[in-house]
């Protein structure tokens, strides 16, 4: 089981940021914006050669994430919500939980300003803290931390807090810190340890409402009160208040009073605080209604409020006199997230001095307003459940803290790394020349050492990749059936061409990830990889075509980013150069047309004095194949290629879901569709309730299906599913899009079921890769293992095993029958075990587990459960398994037009996730018992089909309407996970 990003390591998150994997769960923990924009940043780093000094970014108080360091895994205790839930923050008290370490930071916090540093040539580097301790000693393990890694020359950037620790590093360092750069530091202090102090702070309210076991007051009480850090924040004498708060006597009289002995040790830390420093520069928030004043009133304290500061930090408090300062309109925070900040801290950290942010300021209006701690504990009043609050609510937990909103991306120029130094340029030395070579032709015929192909994740070699993949024997498609090439943006698979197949030596895939998040970073990135693997193999020219043409992305457009890719890489990576010559190959008339006027100009635009391109025409050297002959080839291929619809739903608590979709079509033509829909809990339940009452009869699939459509498809999508109703479709989903029945999907006047055929992929990183058998006896002959009624409780399943097996043999196939008592779970295992079977048909119970959809399976005699993960150890599987759900409890044999339960899918899809992920290829399986006509009809039909050597989704496609033609709605109830292109070989049977 993966673990939960909170877990993970900060680099492990970085790197699935640029890889494009677990995209579900980082949306969930970042937000929509913000996983895109950090997602770039992520695959421009990749492709970034930092030489600039090193950098460490602090987070904000409570910005890094406390609990025990594991070796791949962190054990988080603040902030996991579990361990909230559960009331185990009074952990964090001290001195007893000063066994817990800083694991890394709330990435919400500082990721993007680290990343945007290291894309702007600093070698950014994370320094994470226990917030909880005395800043002094937090400096003095930064200095320590600075030493051991032995840079020469060090700069700091840190926020709020992180700030403060940077300050006073600066103080006691002994030479390698060059400048600190401080954002929404409370150098004179702030009220928020105040309000955290008096249980009033929001953080700790919302935190509060959802301990289980604890209110504000106790976490006040237990956790704040020991903690040195808050004790040392609190205001000095700058904040123009008339109470002294290091002294117990100036608070409420109550339990939650400060212990006189943090305020003591706190008071004599901030005398040792230094003066203001010429190195040490502050951007400062400004303009957020801010406590500015706490008063006494009896038992409690009354707060003004004044729009001087970043809503955390009063401006005065922020300032030091001597310093030098620079101010913008931007909450605490937002700070590090903000674009036009992080593009002044690339200026200050390179010359001290920045002129995107006024260097003065007015101070706020002066009109203020007071409120009391009684109307500050009416914040969260009551318990929340973790599960009930909706993505965006679990991001703002941390506010005003953490904020997770981004305000405005980087610009542009602040991101490029200086030019390098004087003295390199103007050596003599000659400029680089890369010839790029255009082609008018089948890259499967290009003269070149290495073709490179770009493949989108979850979708089948089509175009360019299925001529070569063709000249290949299959080897292409291979890879993606047996889930050996993930094409997770970035990632590489080299091939060895087998001798004739093609005058290259070598094909270099190259994955494109999702095709609804690839864009123009994306295509870079994953040119970049390209290059980097062909240096390394030493390969010094290669034949490529644009990635992402056939998604619909203009050809221009295409062929800036992935030549920019190409010389990016190439200035990282390839200083001996290698590589010599690109040729880009193009078989559409018309596309190669504006290629070739496209070409020009983008060379001209990425030469520079170190760099000449220069742009030519070729033709195919030895063409293998007449041109005429491979642009019918192509044409073939273009009507063939089915459409993919990916859906995403998550899960927004009570309001219900957010369902994205994004469609890439087929053709010549083809274009990428999307739109999110918010749908309504209710009505979903509405929708998928009426086929769970058990009424759904053949004359009501129409309606059924439209309304789901409707209810979960924005118009863009519906309609270009409309124009692809011929087309086979592939429905793409993630767990929660795993309970939709898309077999009943109507589009239009058509279910593409029943059309042009439909087939589901499980978009899921728990898949192993999958493993069959290819070569078979001297025979030939498919062999199938067929398993029936393990519970003897289904004699209709007996039935059906005997009238299977006798129908198979007929056409000469090798079946071996297990039924009743002899289906044991290691006579199975036994059987799989052999590796004889190409197909194991299964006619039973299915065992489905809530609480651990992995763990469910087919249930064998003496009620044992086979489970995917028991296959995990065994060498081939078979190809397909075909699971016949069954149950005890209904007559098999419904009369006719009488409803039929639609729904157990649930249980359906995680026992083909059990299964997939235990390495089967794929899983054709039933959402609810079937009638015994319709289950013999479909039987016959798809085995059949499945004989004469027809692709699967043609199989299962023909025994649906087999079962359409009966009156009845069964058809709907099949599900196929796997590749619709699947076929045995013609040859395993007479």
């Amino acid at each position: 089981m993966l673990a939960p990003p909170h877990r993970l390591h900060d680099e492990a998150i970085e790197q699935l940021l640029a890889s494009g994997e677990r995209r579900r769960e980082l949306v969930a923990l970042l937000g929509e914006s913000a996983y895109r924009e950090l997602s770039e940043l992520a695959r421009r780093v990749r492709a970034t050669r930092r030489a600039g000094p090193v950098v460490y970014v602090l987070p904000g108080l409570m910005g890094s994430r406390i609990g025990t360091r594991g070796k791949l895994l962190d054990d988080v205790l603040w902030l996991d919500p579990i361990e909230v839930a559960a009331g185990h923050l009074t952990r964090l008290a001290l001195p007893r939980g000063a066994r817990l370490v800083a694991l890394g930071v709330m990435l919400l916090n500082v990721l993007k300003l680290k990343l945007s540093l290291q894309v702007a040539g600093f070698d950014a580097r994370f320094h994470a803290y226990d917030w909880r301790r005395s800043a002094e000693a937090l400096a003095g393990d930064l200095n320590a931390r600075i030493a051991a890694e032995g840079s020469r020359e060090v700069l700091l950037v840190g926020h709020s807090m992180g700030g403060v620790v940077a300050r006073l590093a600066l103080a006691s360092d002994p030479g390698h810190i060059a400048r600190v750069v401080q954002l929404g530091s409370p150098n004179g202090g702030s009220f928020a340890p105040v309000l955290a102090l008096r249980a009033v702070y929001p953080t700790v309210r919302k935190l509060a409402a959802l301990d289980l076991r604890h209110d504000a007051e106790d976490l006040a009480r237990i956790v704040f009160r020991t903690l040195p850090s808050l004790h040392e924040l609190l205001p000095g004498p700058a904040s123009g208040g008339e109470l002294d708060l290091f002294d117990p006597a100036a608070w409420p009289d109550d339990a939650l009073r400060p212990d006189r002995r943090l305020l003591d040790d706190a008071a004599t830390a901030r005398a040792r605080w230094p003066a203001a420093d010429p190195r040490c520069l502050h951007v400062v928030g400004v303009r957020q209604e801010t406590v500015t004043q706490a008063r006494l009133h009896g038992r409690e304290f009354h707060y003004t409020l004044e729009r001087d500061g970043d809503g955390t930090v009063p401006r005065r408090l922020a300032m030091l006199d001597g310093a030098r300062h620079w101010f913008v309109a931007e909450k605490h925070g937002g700070l590090p997230n903000n674009g036009k900040v992080i593009a002044a801290v690339a200026d200050l950290l390179r010359t001290g001095a920045t002129e995107r942010l006024p260097a003065e300021t007015r101070a706020g209006r002066r009109a203020a307003r007071t409120i009391s701690e009684s109307v500050l504990r009416r914040v969260a009043p009551r318990k929340l459940r973790w599960a009930d609050l909706s993505p965006d609510a679990r991001r703002r937990l941390l506010e005003p803290v953490v904020s997770p909103e981004f305000h405005g991306a980087v610009p542009p120029a602040a991101l490029r790394a200086p030019p390098p130094p004087a003295g390199r340029r103007g050596t003599g030395a000659a400029p680089r020349v890369l010839e790029v070579r255009l082609v008018e032709g089948s890259i499967a015929d290009a003269n070149a050492r290495t073709l490179v192909l770009g493949l989108f994740r979850n979708v089948a070699p089509s175009g360019a990749a299925a001529a070569v993949d063709a000249r290949l024997g299959g080897m292409i498609r291979e890879q993606t059936q047996r889930r050996m090439f993930a094409a997770g943006l970035g990632q590489v698979s080299t091939l060895v061409a087998p001798r004739g197949s093609l005058l290259a030596e070598h094909v270099l895939l190259v994955g494109l990830g999702d095709f609804d998040d690839f864009g123009s970073e994306a295509q870079s990135f994953a040119a970049g990889n390209a290059i980097r693997s062909l240096v390394h193999a030493g390969s010094p020219d290669f034949a490529t075509v644009l990635f992402g043409a056939g998604s619909g992305v203009p050809v221009a457009a295409a062929l800036e980013q992935q030549l920019a890719g190409f010389v990016a890489g190439l200035a990282a990576s390839d200083p001996g150069q290698v590589i010599r010559r690109i040729a880009i190959c193009e078989l559409d008339p018309r596309k190669y047309a504006a290629l070739r006027r496209a070409t020009a100009a983008a060379a001209r635009r990425l030469a520079h004095d170190d760099l000449r391109l220069v742009v030519d025409e070729g033709a195919m050297a030895l063409p293998l194949a007449p041109a005429q002959d491979a642009r019918a080839a192509r044409q073939n291929a273009l009507r063939s290629d089915p459409a993919y619809l990916v859906i995403t739903l998550i899960d927004q608590g009570r309001a219900g879901h957010e369902c994205r979709s994004a469609l890439l079509t087929a053709g010549a033509k083809a274009a990428v569709l999307g739109g999110v829909v918010q749908v309504a809990r209710k009505a979903l339940r509405a929708q998928l309730g009426r086929a769970e009452s058990g009424q759904l009869g053949p004359r009501d699939m129409a309606g059924f299906g439209s309304g789901l459509a409707r209810l979960l498809l924005p118009e863009s999508v519906r309609d270009g599913l409309a124009g692809m109703k011929a087309r086979p479709l592939v429905v793409v989903h993630d767990a929660e899009g795993s309970r939709i029945p898309w077999e009943a999907l109507r589009i239009g006047d058509v279910h593409p079921a029943l059309e042009g055929g439909l087939t589901r992929r499980y978009a899921s990183e728990a898949l192993t890769a999958a493993r069959w058998r290819e070569q078979r006896p001297a025979n030939g002959r498919l062999h199938v293992l067929i398993a029936v009624d393990p519970t003897l409780d289904l004699p209709g399943a007996a039935d059906e095993g005997v009238a299977l097996g006798r129908l198979l043999r007929a056409a000469g196939v090798e079946v071996e029958l297990l039924s009743g008592a002899a289906v044991t779970r290691e006579a199975l295992l036994r059987a799989i075990g052999a590796g004889r079977y190409d197909v194991l048909h299964f006619a039973g119970h299915g065992f489905f587990e809530p609480g651990h959809p992995g763990r469910s399976g087919l249930v064998c005699a003496g009620r044992e459960v086979l489970r995917g993960a028991d296959l995990d150890r065994l060498g081939d599987l078979p190809a397909l398994v075909f699971f016949n759900a069954c149950e005890a409890a209904r007559v098999r044999k419904p009369r006719p037009g009488q409803g039929a339960r639609l729904f157990a899918y649930r249980r359906s899809t995680s026992v083909a996730e059990a299964f997939l992920a235990g390495g089967i290829a794929n899983f054709l399986g039933t959402h609810w018992p079937v009638g015994d006509q319709a289950a013999l009809a479909f039987s016959t039909r798809f085995y059949q089909r499945l004989l004469d050597a027809d692709p699967l989704g043609d199989c299962v496609l023909a025994a649906r309407r087999d079962v359409r033609d009966l009156d009845s709605i069964d058809w709907a109830d099949y599900v196929f996970y796997g590749s619709p292109d699947f076929a045995f070989d013609a040859a395993a049977s007479p």
